[in-house]
Parts: C-alpha cells; sequence; structure tokens
C-alpha cells in the first residue's frame, strides 16, 4: 500500500485540491433546500436593478458594491433562483479553499495541505456561508488570494506580488469593511517578521490606507448590527466555528467533545506557535478588534460572522498543528517505555484525528438541521413553506400573491413563478393592479387581532388562513380577495 502511495504521490498532490473542493460544493449542494432569510432577500432583490442602479443602492447603504455587482453579473448570465444565487457561494468557498491549499502549500508542503484543507472544507461555518445568499466566502477567497501572494511577496520581494496583494486588499474593502480585520492580521504576521522595523518599509501604507477607508464608515448610520458585547457572545465565536451551535445550548454530552477539540486546538497552537504565526494572528486578531471596536461610547458591531476570518481559521489550525504534531512523533526515536501512546504514536494520532474531525462533522449535522435559523432571535425562517402553503391553497388557480411588509415581499419574491407573481402593497397602484385579476393572495405577519384591512368597492375575503411554523416565530395571515 505504501508502494501504490510512493509511485502515485505526486497525481494525488495535483488533483487533492480538485477533490477537497469538491467534497466542499457537495456539503454545500446538497442542502440548499432551507428558506432564505431577509438578507439573503434583500441581496438577491438588489441584482433586479440594473449595474448602475445596484452601485447606487449599495453605495447609499454604506454597503461596499463588489459582491454585489459579482451577484448581479452571476444573475445576468444564469438565473435569479435561490440554488443559482446561493452556487456563487459556494463556487467562492470552493475557490477559497484552493487558495488556502497553494499557501499551505507553500508554507508547509503538500501533506499539511491537503489535511488542513480538508479540515477547512468541513467548517461548519464555511459550509453554512457558502449554502448563503452572502459576501462571506467571497471575502475568504480574497483573503487566502491575497494570503498566498502575500508570502509569495515577503519571499521573492518582488513588486508584481505586491501590487496583485494590493489590488486583492481594494477588493476585499470593496467587499466588505471588515475585511479589515484581515488586513490587520496581515500586518501583526508582518510585525512578528520585521519586528522594530516594520514602519521602515512603504508597505505600511498598504493598512494605513485600508484603516483610513473603514474610519468614514464608523460614522455612517450602517455601522452597527451587533448585540451588546458579553461572555455568551464571545464564546459563540467558537461554539460556532466548531459545532455550528450557540455556546448556551452546547450541553451535556456535546459540550464534552467541543471543549476537548477546542483544548487540543489551543495547546498545539501554543506548542507550534513559532511555526504558524499567520494563523496564529488570523485567528485571533480579528476577535480581539471586534471586541474593541464594540466597546463603549461605540456602536457594538460585535457578531460572530464578523470573525469570520477567526471562525475559518480554527479548523486550519486545528488541521496544520495536527500535522505538525504527527510529523513530529514519528520522526523522533522511541525507547521502550511502559506507556502504550508512547510506543504507539499511531494510536495518539488516531485520537487527535477523531476528535479534531468528529467535532466538524457533528457541526455540519447541525447546519443541515438548523438550516438558515436565526441565532440573533432564536426564530426558524419558514418563507419556503408560507409559498408552498398558498400555493397549495390557491388550488391552481394562479392568482397573484400581494406581500404586507417589505420583509415578507423580499423573502417571498425569491420563490415566485410565472403563475405565482409576488408584489409589495404599498407599491401598487392597487386600482389598476386588480383590474385584470379575479381574486389575489394578501399575506403578511397577522395583527393581533382580526385580519389586514382590505376595503376595495367589489372585492371581500372569502379565505382565511393563519399560519405558523416555529414556536417563537411569527404568524402569517394568508387572505384570499376575490371579485364579487
Amino acid at each position: 500500500m505504501k508502494k501504490f502511495f510512493e509511485e502515485r504521490k505526486r497525481f494525488i498532490f495535483l488533483v487533492s485540491p480538485a477533490i477537497i473542493g469538491a467534497v466542499f460544493l457537495f456539503l454545500c449542494f446538497s442542502n440548499f433546500g432551507p428558506s432564505v432569510n431577509y438578507q439573503e432577500s434583500a441581496n438577491a432583490f438588489m441584482t433586479r436593478s440594473d449595474f448602475s442602479a445596484v452601485w447606487n443602492s449599495s453605495i447609499s447603504q454604506a454597503q461596499p458594491p463588489l459582491y454585489f455587482l459579482a451577484l448581479k453579473t452571476w444573475a445576468h448570465f444564469f438565473g435569479h433562483s435561490v440554488i443559482i444565487m446561493r452556487a456563487l457561494s459556494a463556487i467562492m468557498g470552493a475557490l477559497a479553499i484552493i487558495f488556502a491549499f497553494l499557501w499551505l502549500k507553500y508554507k508547509y508542503g503538500s501533506t499539511i495541505a491537503i489535511v488542513s484543507s480538508f479540515m477547512m472544507a468541513i467548517s461548519p461555518a464555511l459550509v453554512h456561508f457558502g449554502q448563503s445568499i452572502a459576501p462571506y466566502t467571497m471575502l475568504i477567497a480574497i483573503f487566502f488570494a491575497a494570503t498566498f501572494f502575500l508570502q509569495l511577496a515577503i519571499d521573492d520581494k518582488k513588486t508584481a506580488w505586491w501590487v496583485i496583494y494590493v489590488l486583492l486588499l481594494i477588493a476585499g474593502m470593496l467587499t466588505s469593511y471588515f475585511s479589515l480585520f484581515a488586513w490587520l492580521a496581515h500586518f501583526v504576521y508582518l510585525a512578528t517578521i520585521y519586528r522594530h522595523k516594520i514602519f521602515q518599509h512603504k508597505f505600511v501604507y498598504i493598512y494605513i490606507f485600508a484603516f483610513a477607508a473603514y474610519i468614514p464608515w464608523m460614522f455612517s448610520p450602517a455601522y452597527s448590527g451587533g448585540a451588546e458585547l458579553s461572555m455568551p457572545g464571545f464564546a459563540n465565536i467558537f461554539s460556532l466555528a466548531l459545532i455550528y451551535e450557540q455556546a448556551g445550548n452546547v450541553t451535556n454530552w456535546l459540550l464534552i467533545p467541543f471543549i476537548i477539540a477546542l483544548i487540543i486546538i489551543v495547546l498545539l497552537a501554543i506548542r507550534f506557535r513559532a511555526k504558524i504565526h499567520l494563523l496564529n494572528s488570523v485567528a485571533t486578531v480579528p476577535i480581539v478588534l471586534l471586541i474593541i471596536l464594540s466597546l463603549p461610547p461605540l456602536k457594538s458591531i460585535f457578531a460572530p460572522y464578523h470573525a469570520i476570518y477567526s471562525m475559518v481559521a480554527l479548523p486550519i489550525l486545528a488541521g496544520v498543528t495536527m500535522s505538525l504534531y504527527t510529523r513530529e512523533l514519528f520522526t523522533k526515536k522511541r525507547k521502550k517505555a511502559k506507556k502504550i501512546l508512547m510506543r504507539y504514536p499511531a494510536i495518539k494520532v488516531a485520537v487527535l484525528a477523531i476528535c479534531l474531525i468528529g467535532v466538524p462533522i457533528m457541526g455540519i449535522m447541525s447546519v443541515y438541521g438548523k438550516g438558515n435559523y436565526d441565532f440573533n432571535t432564536n426564530k426558524k425562517v419558514s418563507a419556503n413553506a408560507l409559498f408552498d402553503d398558498i400555493v397549495t391553497l390557491d388550488r391552481h388557480e394562479n392568482s397573484s400573491i400581494v406581500a404586507i411588509q417589505q420583509d415578507v415581499y423580499y423573502e417571498l419574491s425569491m420563490y415566485q413563478s410565472y403563475h405565482h407573481d409576488v408584489h409589495y402593497y404599498s407599491q401598487l397602484n392597487l386600482d389598476k393592479f386588480l383590474e385584470k385579476r379575479e381574486a389575489i393572495w394578501l399575506v403578511g405577519v397577522a395583527p393581533q387581532k382580526g385580519t389586514f384591512d382590505f376595503e376595495h368597492d367589489g372585492w371581500r375575503i372569502t379565505t382565511i388562513a393563519n399560519m405558523n411554523y416555529d414556536d417563537l416565530g411569527e404568524t402569517y395571515q394568508i387572505l384570499k380577495i376575490e371579485k364579487e
């Protein structure tokens, strides 16, 4: 068996990033069914406008436009369905894994690159964001591409690599202002290399530019969106990264493997800290910055997904340190010892692998089980179920759907079809809209009492249905309005 792998070693190393990327794509594509949430639907809705409108809309909302322009281009060529729109994130995630593999192979060798990029591919956080219409996997792809070229620039000292790195840094800032956390992690890494001489290098201006681009956004109305800084919120970063569950819900038998895996990662990261400066920086700097920038009197931005770099770095860190530890165990000359683990290091490695691989696998199961569960409100997102129920009630009459609230409109519009078009009540010229229709479906979050106010001469309510899909979720009211 050993000879078989030795003879095909080069081929395995060549195809492994494609295979690992395919594993990630399979994990993402096999779970595209859960309902879209509001943020996904709002991002997708923006792509229905032309390119100039997408640009203007993102700028007016103080959001960098690059992801929305990329999503608009993707939707223009391939369509606006939920699966198609989510596919872009999955592909970006696979691209991130390939760039991570290239950097890891360059830095640590092919074996560590295979193990670590596989750990990245089964990262619950990355798999979740690979199933979302959101810019996170695009950010991760840009970051690892930039990391690869930064490493080349440091080692080769070629201007071309620095130019590519700067362009990627700009692309990151045009995708999300939170990419600053990644670039400052790079800066800390450079500080470990150049120490007190770091400010003598011209590349310092790159990071000054990124920080200068971030500061004006801090004073914009869009600068917020996080919960109050707290210990449970801090712990959520690690629990969501490793097991995709809020820290408060990691209880009983689930708590034990989570704690063991986290302790192993921390201990190995300390043990091999001299070899993993960048990974340690990426795992810690974004979290530290997130804490500092969420302290009063600043508005809190503390949310786990703002530390997405740290969340994805944890499984990579686990892969790299586990591989370094394995290499260390098998290269040592072993003397006769009473302890079986000392005599047979393969057992120790197997136990480590089970712990570090088993926990993210449980996390992926949680990703599949929870879908787009909103951890902030503890509510289940159910737009697809609501749309299906309206279609069932419609009984092939092909009536239009009118949403009362904007968020309901955005979410339902993701599932509209030729036979069941979706409209927003506040944007309708109702008289003109009803001229060519015999019936419509009016839907929205149910009022506390009675039904929605709909008074229009010659029209009456013929069907009332109140639907609830989660104990803590909203109750939706569906009304059928028919011409008398």
